[in-house]
């Protein structure tokens, strides 16, 4: 009751006062379907083509639900491809910047970084900052099926990374060099630093996504900032306290422990806003070039791999 009365808060207060139409009725006739609309100030009666308002961009000037069976209704009707994000300009390689960063996160993470004698922080928050950056960034335009194959992806080749130099660390020292034990000291515990980015990252960009198109739905697309900062600082936090005590906790005292997830969060959060003027010109750049901006009705069920979810069905 109380997350349905703040949902309601948040769209009456910021949502209603930029709504211009409420649809009333759709109609299909010869495959188009008129969309019979309201104006929110005077009552006059408006009919809109429903391509229309998607090319145009007039989805902003209805309410979130309108928003959301709009957007059902074209899906359906109009049999729209969500994985059309494949075939993008920019798609690709965003998200190959994803996976590096993620990779050499994690590698960062084996090493554990002292500052000023009050808290610890692994090196991979260097980089590990930058995925929240642009999951935001392919979310927001792409959509959650694009998000969801990226962390997929990431997660493929961070597997292969550190399962190849966890075997790496297996074989026989050649007995006339030196500093190979190095190797091994440094990588051994790799499989408990895989197993703790495995589950933390899964569950902390996922919920990052969710949150920030849950968000753009209720408040029509605006305020891109705030949806960002919101769903990074969750995310992050989540994705924080799995992956500490899972890697950290018998290593680290619990005192330790709680400053470092504080402390990784916080950065998170601060990196996500420092970077943020930059983030908005770059969606709006890409949004331009790609023709895209999803507006999606995002639920648990996304979470679930194709072959899941038709496994369940049946």
């Amino acid at each position: 009751m109380m997350l349905q009365w703040v949902s309601s808060f948040i769209k009456d207060t910021l949502a209603s006062p930029n709504t211009k139409y409420r649809v009333r009725s759709l109609e299909k006739v010869d495959n188009q379907i008129t969309v019979f609309c309201e104006a929110c100030i005077n009552g006059k009666k408006i009919e809109f083509n429903l391509i229309d308002i998607m090319q145009d961009d007039k989805l902003k000037f209805f309410s979130s639900n309108d928003i959301i069976l709009l957007t059902n209704a074209f899906n359906q009707n109009f049999k729209v491809d969500t994985k059309s994000f494949i075939s993008s300009k920019y798609y690709h390689a965003i998200s190959m910047w994803f996976v590096i960063c993620f990779i050499v996160s994690n590698i960062a993470a084996l090493k554990i970084c002292n500052f000023f004698g009050y808290f610890q922080l692994d090196a991979g928050t260097l980089t590990f900052p930058l995925l929240y950056v642009l999951n935001d960034i392919i979310t927001e335009v792409y959509g959650f099926a694009a998000s969801r194959k990226t962390i997929y992806t990431a997660l493929c080749g961070n597997c292969l990374v550190m399962g190849f130099l966890y075997l790496v660390t297996l074989m026989p020292n050649a007995l006339d060099v030196s500093n190979q034990n190095a190797f091994e000291q440094l990588f051994f515990l790799s499989p408990r630093i895989v197993v703790a980015s495995i589950l933390s990252f899964l569950i902390g960009e996922l919920i990052n996504s969710t949150i920030l198109l849950w968000l753009k739905a209720k408040l029509n697309g605006k305020f891109f900032s705030i949806r960002a900062i919101i769903s990074t600082f969750i995310g992050s936090l989540t994705e924080s306290t799995v992956f500490c005590h899972l890697a950290f906790a018998a290593n680290i005292e619990e005192y330790e422990l709680i400053k470092m997830i504080t402390v990784l969060t916080l950065v998170k959060v601060i990196y996500e806003i420092i970077i943020m003027p930059v983030t908005i010109k770059f969606i709006a750049c890409l949004k331009n070039n790609e023709k895209r901006d999803a507006f999606e009705n995002i639920s648990i069920v996304n979470f679930i791999p194709k072959f899941f979810k038709t496994t369940v069905n049946k």
